[in-house]
């Protein structure tokens, strides 16, 4: 499919036509304001798109302590 079919492949497609300079202006703006959307969205106090972030690294960043995985 053209379309992506998981939140990477979305995010990858949205950066993709921003920095794409041959794309409308307009098409490349409404990316962007996407990308911000899902970089600051939210569920249950968990990032659903950080690597939607536009900070250095993607939004990558290590896991905080209450993130990691408990192994029994």
């Amino acid at each position: 499919p053209r379309r992506p079919l998981s939140m990477a492949g979305l995010v990858s497609e949205l950066r993709r036509t921003v920095a794409d300079p041959g794309e409308p202006e307009a098409l490349r703006r409404a990316a962007a304001r996407r990308l911000r959307l899902l970089a600051e969205l939210d569920v249950h106090g968990r990032p659903v798109a950080p690597q939607a972030d536009p900070a250095p690294g993607g939004g990558l960043r290590a896991p905080s302590r209450s993130e990691r995985p408990v192994r029994p």
